[in-house]
């Protein structure tokens, strides 16, 4: 039998690759709508342009986007220069392609370029004591339940996030550092006002806005208190909060025994970037329940029957 499922899937890369390009002469316009950079209040030069990341990448101009849904993720970079693009699509939201793509585009590019982004990446930046123990802390991302952690081990700051993993990272700039196992992972503890983040980790261009947190032990949290039905006028649609095992669950339509993990006072989250926030009366009983997901969904309201 003939596997024809990625044949349009395909089609739609190659489109996009040779517009991000410029190689679409149909689509010029696009390309210099796409690729066109805002000046921002705060006077700096926003990297993210009409729906694409504008980065530079070992001495290469790149643009780049990512995706992610439950049933996987996306990354393509495309190189005008080189006149080269790199797409990954995975069939699991586990498998990450931002890292790998950029191993892959590493084998295409001039030997000097990747000498000289190394000892860009060697040169060090000093953070006193004090300015790394003031980037300690928990974060978790807007609008999500994703979480962050920032460790200080032995004078080096380490991140641990959904993964369960510390992970190392190296600074690049004044409160600005990058992993060292993935330079393309960028985290800003020094981000402008305007962005109203306390944290941006850029997950291979793509930024998620992160603000301080204080996480609770579920120990110490009475699960009774949010057993049972909400309704949104808004979705018409009925979630069922439940206990079993000790843990915290919920079932909606097309979804049974979704496993709740506790995060701030009256927060839990499904660990994918659903964030389920509950609301108390006057007399501290838990009436409503606030929906937010993706970072950008918020404030969908269930009232509790």
């Amino acid at each position: 039998m003939v596997q024809v499922v990625w044949v349009r899937p395909l089609k739609i890369c190659l489109f996009w690759s040779n517009v991000l390009n410029g190689l679409n002469p149909n689509y010029l316009d696009l390309t210099k709508f796409l690729t066109s950079i805002e000046i921002l209040s705060s006077d700096e030069i926003a990297k993210y342009a009409r729906g694409v990341m504008i980065d530079n990448y070992k001495n290469k101009q790149t643009i780049h986007h990512s995706g992610f849904g439950l049933g996987g993720q996306s990354q393509i970079i495309a190189v005008p220069e080189l006149k080269l693009a790199i797409i990954l699509l995975t069939n699991l939201a586990s498998i990450n392609p931002a890292p790998l793509s950029y191993k892959i585009l590493d084998c295409f590019l001039p030997i000097q370029d990747v000498k000289s982004a190394k000892l860009t990446k060697n040169k060090l930046v000093i953070h006193t004591q004090k300015e790394k123990n003031e980037f300690v802390g928990q974060y978790k991302e807007q609008n999500s339940d994703m979480k962050m952690e920032i460790l200080l081990e032995n004078d080096t700051l380490k991140a641990l996030g959904q993964g369960k993993k510390n992970i190392t990272l190296i600074a690049t700039d004044k409160g600005e550092f990058i992993r060292l196992n993935n330079p393309n992972v960028l985290y800003d503890f020094i981000p402008s006002k305007n962005a109203k983040a306390d944290l941006i980790v850029s997950f291979g261009g793509t930024p998620f806005y992160f603000s301080e947190a204080k996480f609770i032990d579920v120990k110490t949290i009475n699960l009774t208190d949010y057993v049972g039905r909400y309704f949104s006028d808004e979705l018409s649609v009925v979630y069922e909060i439940y206990i079993e095992n000790n843990a915290l669950f919920v079932n909606y339509p097309n979804h049974n025994k979704t496993k709740l993990m506790a995060g701030q006072k009256d927060e839990f989250g499904n660990e994918q970037r659903i964030l389920y926030h509950f609301e108390r009366n006057k007399k501290k009983e838990v009436t409503k329940l606030y929906l937010a997901a993706e970072g950008t969904v918020k404030n969908i309201e269930f009232v509790k029957k």
